[in-house]
């Protein structure tokens, strides 16, 4: 794991998940318990998928249990946000709630018409409400942070992108649920992880 800022680490990815499906059941343990340990060291794990709708980000998101979409204005983004939320409910593996980010957007307006606008159509042909968690807006703080290298939170705290992020966070520490207090930890998800990457 790599150290990040203010005692996040980051556990690098991606590459290899086809090896993982093809693992001995032998290696398959060892891989859950050594994942195992992180529980020892972290009050939550956040694990990024990238975007799109993969064998491997539908398996990862099988596997947790919580789901947060992130999505953009644009036509794609959203249809690839849509289908995620098809492919789960066709899978029958939905969790409790679905919520939504919507990042980039031009103000709050426009990242609320975005969210109302999927989650009607959820509602509509798949019978799931989805749940905003916040929006984000774009400004020129993004690129610069960018530029710079370093977390847009930290070198550009006041800014409005900053500032959003800053709320969905206490949002989410703040949010009462069930599923999280009754998840069984890293292990847990890992070796739901193996099973799907399996199937």
């Amino acid at each position: 794991m790599s150290e990040g800022p203010l005692g996040i680490k980051f556990l690098s990815g991606g590459a290899g998940l086809t090896a993982l499906s093809n693992l001995t059941e032998k290696q398959i343990s060892s891989v859950v318990n050594n994942f195992g340990a992180l529980d020892e060291i972290s009050d939550i794990i956040l694990i990024d998928t990238g975007a799109g709708i993969s064998k491997h980000v539908i398996s990862f998101v099988k596997a947790s249990s919580e789901t947060i979409i992130v999505v953009t204005p644009e036509p794609t983004s959203i249809a690839d946000a849509y289908a995620i939320v098809k492919t789960l409910k066709r899978a029958d593996t939905l969790t409790p709630v679905i919520r939504i980010v919507v990042n980039m957007a031009s103000n709050y307006n426009e990242g609320l018409d975005i969210f109302e606008k999927l989650d009607k159509v959820s509602a509509q042909f798949l019978g799931i409400k989805l749940e905003i968690l916040g929006v984000i807006p774009f400004d020129s703080s993004v690129p610069r942070a960018v530029k710079r290298q370093e977390p847009l939170v930290l070198c550009y705290p006041h800014s409005e992108s900053a500032k959003s992020i800053e709320n969905i966070s206490y949002k989410l520490l703040n949010m009462e649920s069930k599923y999280r207090q009754n998840a069984n930890g890293i292990a847990t998800f890992m070796g739901r992880l193996m099973n799907n990457l399996r199937a």
